[in-house]
């Protein structure tokens, strides 16, 4: 499923989102209801998939 880039016959308009295509690190915070803080560290991997033609989270 996965492609080197986008597919040449939709590249320009893929190009929007190519920003995305990479390797990522996330501080996360959540405030629950109660007005509890939570945070969290990780990585967002994202990549070309189906010859080019969408992104998708591959972490």
């Amino acid at each position: 499923m996965h492609s080197e880039g986008p597919a040449p016959d939709r590249a320009d308009k893929l190009k929007l989102d190519a920003f995305l295509i990479g390797r990522w690190d996330t501080n996360l915070v959540a405030h629950a209801e109660d007005g509890t803080r939570h945070t969290s560290h990780g990585e967002i991997h994202a990549g070309w998939v189906l010859e080019g033609r969408a992104i998708q989270d591959c972490g």
